[in-house]
Formats: structure tokens, C-alpha cells, sequence
């Protein structure tokens, strides 16, 4: 799959995070772990959504039992995005993600939709293993940045106690 959009699309960006995991070879498979990884970074993981309750029961059986039900009530891409992002409550969150969804579904779904059934554990297991790697990602860069708000400031403070 090098559709030229894709190089430079948030499922690349997120997978980049995780560069420790081999990248997946076949087409039909990188479209499925990328579908899965659009799938859940536009979940709405707020009150106004069921699932913000089950978080504990996400990964091991709301994600992967929505994917895999999707697959057998779809026969086309469409279907199962719209399928499965109305049970977990996602939605594209911008406009590359909307981009990326696009380019995705029109890829030729009977292949893509047989990967989902048949590696179900292992793609919602690495599209974990990127959730959780960028998540430390983001904490770290945020975690620097408060450091370095903080060093300013008592920089700051320092330069006005010598004036």
C-alpha cells in the first residue's frame, strides 16, 4: 500500500512511535492495522459516550468483538467503518484522518475484511501497543515542556530578584 497520501498520514505518524514493531508486509493487512488505528483514536472517550465506562474491558473484548462483527455484517470497507465506528462511538477527529479514512475505504475490502477476522488478536494487540507507545510519547513531551514552563519562570524570577 504506498498510496502517496498515506506517507504522511497520522496512522503513519502513530506507527512511527512504535518503530520496534515490524511493519506489517501485505497491503490488506497495513489497510486493516491502520482502519483499527483510525477506528480507535476517534473514539469519543468522553461521558457522552457508553464506553468511557468499559474501559477495562476495551482491549480484550469491546474493540476486538466490535472489528471481527463489523467484518461479518459488511461487504465493503464503508460498511464496516460505518458499522463498526457507530457501535464504539469514533469519528475522524480532523481533516488528514478524514483524508486518510478516505484513500482507505476505497481499497478492495474482501481481503482487507478476511485479515480483520483472521488476525483480530494481533492487530487489536499492536494497534495497542501503538496506542500505549504514543501515549507515553505525548506524556513525556508534555512532561518536558511543563519542565522547561517551569525552569523559564524561575528564570524569570531570578532576573527580577537582581534587578
Amino acid at each position: 500500500m504506498q498510496h502517496n497520501s498515506i506517507r504522511d498520514s497520522p496512522t503513519t505518524a502513530w506507527l512511527s512511535v512504535a518503530s520496534y514493531l515490524p511493519a506489517l508486509a501485505d497491503p490488506p493487512s497495513q489497510v486493516a492495522e491502520r482502519l483499527i488505528l483510525l477506528l480507535h483514536y476517534g473514539i469519543d472517550w468522553s461521558d457522552r459516550n457508553w464506553i468511557a465506562d468499559y474501559i477495562g474491558d476495551y482491549w480484550d473484548n469491546l474493540l476486538p468483538t466490535r472489528i471481527r462483527g463489523a467484518t461479518y455484517a459488511s461487504s465493503s470497507l464503508h460498511q464496516w467503518w460505518t458499522t463498526a465506528a457507530t457501535k464504539l462511538g469514533s469519528t475522524p477527529r480532523n481533516e488528514a484522518q478524514r483524508r486518510e479514512l478516505a484513500v482507505l475505504l476505497t481499497t478492495d475490502p474482501l481481503p482487507v475484511l478476511q485479515v480483520m477476522r483472521d488476525q483480530n488478536t494481533a492487530l487489536t494487540l499492536r494497534t495497542r501497543i501503538v496506542a500505549e507507545a504514543v501515549r507515553e510519547r505525548r506524556t513525556e513531551q508534555r512532561n518536558h515542556l511543563r519542565d522547561n514552563e517551569s525552569g523559564s519562570e524561575q528564570l524569570s524570577t531570578e532576573a527580577e530578584a537582581a534587578t
